[in-house]
């Protein structure tokens, strides 16, 4: 099977992004004691994280409700599930981004990008 240049250059791009991402991750862990890191996750409290978790996921839902209230009178066939998705795709966004700057253009272009 023969790839095509596209994908050549896909396998390439990603293989460079495993070698670097992995080479941080070694230099950024060199120092840490890992027998102290298993420790500390074991001590977790998992109830907490259940929690936590939990919250999270609210907070998702009533922002995924607020833009869907908003974009209902201008959309009235817009699904709750469309407003789920576009707000995942901010969250996205304003965690890959400087400052979380990239969640509200990414959402406006999600949206913009569906009525077309």
């Amino acid at each position: 099977m023969k790839l095509s240049k596209n994908a050549r250059k896909n396998w390439i791009n990603i293989f460079l992004i495993l070698i670097i991402s992995s080479a941080f991750l070694v230099w950024q862990f060199r120092d840490v004691n890992m027998q102290q890191v298993k420790h500390e996750i074991q001590s977790v409290n998992l109830w907490w994280i259940g929690v936590a978790f939990i919250f999270m996921f609210l907070y998702w839902l009533f922002e995924a409700v607020v833009l869907h209230k908003s974009i209902l009178p201008s959309f009235s066939k817009e699904r709750f599930g469309s407003s789920f998705r576009i707000t995942m795709i901010g969250q996205f966004f304003n965690t890959i981004t400087p400052m979380q700057a990239g969640g509200q253009p990414a959402q406006l272009y999600a949206l913009l990008k569906k009525r077309h």
